[in-house]
């Protein structure tokens, strides 16, 4: 009996007998009561495509399961001549929990030559290869900067003020439809003046765990890159049991697909007062780099202003908030225009002390005393703050002992 071909991937095996025109795919494991379990397809290709034979579970470490298998095969009437179905079964299952036991191989770290690729997919605000979660409360306009970063990864777009490292872009989502989406790139493409580009899309509605198989396919076929998952509660659906578990698996199965990713989500209800995504430490742990977003907008207005502040970073340093104030012209334009925060009301209170006393002291100068007064801030962490400032060699006293740029 000859070997078969192994084309394997975390969740996804593929096994071809060439000489036997029989092809075998398994999806979906999973481990239970020290069983493995895969979704089995199994395949006549003596046709131009694969001839349906069976589809149904297989657990991969039961003797009696692979037994019943190779019985009920060797039932159906094919083209296939002398095939020993017994020992195919036992062949791809031998070879398969191999490869899932065996996980990545162990490597010697510490000299290997540095990796070509960029360290960032979307600079500063996304790393290569890692995942990035941004979140906030609903309709802050999470979903419409993750298009719009999806655009400038897609085609080299720098209207974001992100230098983006080109790919293939693949949005998975739980929350609209491909009809919204479209209309939204369309609107993103005429204010930033885009000529022909599109993003890869798949509308879904099972959970992320179950869809698995297909969209690593997909990944692999498409070339993608860079994945946008909107959103995450949405991915994980009703299959998890804790936060800890959930997090787990989304995380996971990113890693295992080698992309770079986006993952959107919420603002906890529960910690609201401290900003947190909601699935609290665990989503906030795994992921590599964390953005919050904030809008201000007054109600009638057709331009939000945004904001989106570094909360941590696994790779980097944290970098300084990013501002868009984002133009809704029409029912069919949306353009984004990068903006210092300090000149969105309502929105820099969220910049670290020390910016907004540099930018308030662009106005004039002011005493400690007023500087609190005017930014809401304890005397005391001003005092420190004008200090570090004063150090730094970017501020200084006027003649009235008065704060001063310097």
């Amino acid at each position: 009996m000859t070997i078969p071909t192994l084309e394997w991937k975390p969740g996804f095996a593929k096994l071809e007998w060439e000489d036997k025109q029989v092809i075998m795919v398994m999806t979906r494991f999973s481990e239970e009561s020290r069983r493995v379990y895969a979704y089995t397809c199994v395949g006549n290709t003596t046709s131009n495509s694969a001839r349906h034979l069976h589809e149904g579970d297989l657990i991969l470490t039961s003797t009696r399961d692979k037994g019943v298998l190779a019985k009920h095969l060797a039932t159906i009437r094919t083209d296939i001549a002398l095939v020993d179905w017994q020992t195919m079964i036992e062949q791809a299952c031998v070879m398969v929990l191999r490869k899932h036991m065996a996980g990545e191989p162990i490597v010697r770290v510490g000299n290997l030559p540095t990796p070509e690729r960029p360290r960032w997919q979307l600079w500063p605000m996304m790393p290569m290869g890692d995942c990035t979660l941004l979140f906030g409360e609903g309709g802050v306009g999470k979903s419409l900067f993750g298009i719009a970063a999806g655009l400038a990864i897609q085609t080299g777009w720098t209207g974001l003020k992100l230098a983006p490292h080109i790919g293939n872009v693949l949005c998975l989502d739980w929350e609209t439809s491909d009809e919204v989406v479209n209309e939204r790139i369309k609107a993103i493409k005429k204010g930033a003046g885009l000529e022909e580009s599109t993003l890869y899309y798949r509308y879904c509605t099972q959970s992320l765990s179950r869809s698995l198989p297909q969209i690593y396919a997909d990944i692999a076929e498409k070339a993608i890159t860079f994945v946008i998952i909107d959103s995450a509660i949405a991915a994980l659906g009703s299959e998890t049991r804790d936060p800890a578990t959930s997090a787990s698996e989304m995380f996971n199965s990113l890693r295992a697909a080698r992309v770079s990713s986006l993952v959107i989500t919420h603002t906890s209800k529960e910690q609201m007062g401290h900003k947190t995504p909601y699935g609290s430490v665990f989503f906030y742990n795994r992921a590599r780099s964390v953005w919050e977003m904030r809008k201000s907008q007054s109600p009638g207005e057709d331009t939000v202003n945004v904001a989106l502040f570094h909360r941590k970073s696994n790779t980097s340093k944290l970098w300084h908030p990013l501002g868009y104030q984002i133009e809704f012209v029409g029912d069919d334009e949306i353009r984004f225009t990068s903006t210092e925060i300090s000149q969105m009301p309502g929105l820099e209170a969220g910049l670290p002390l020390r910016q907004r006393i540099l930018a308030l002291l662009e106005d004039g100068p002011f005493s400690t005393k007023a500087i609190a007064e005017a930014l809401g801030a304890p005397l005391t962490q001003v005092s420190v703050r004008l200090s570090e400032l004063r150090k730094a060699g970017k501020i200084g006293r006027d003649e009235e002992d008065e704060w001063t740029l310097a």
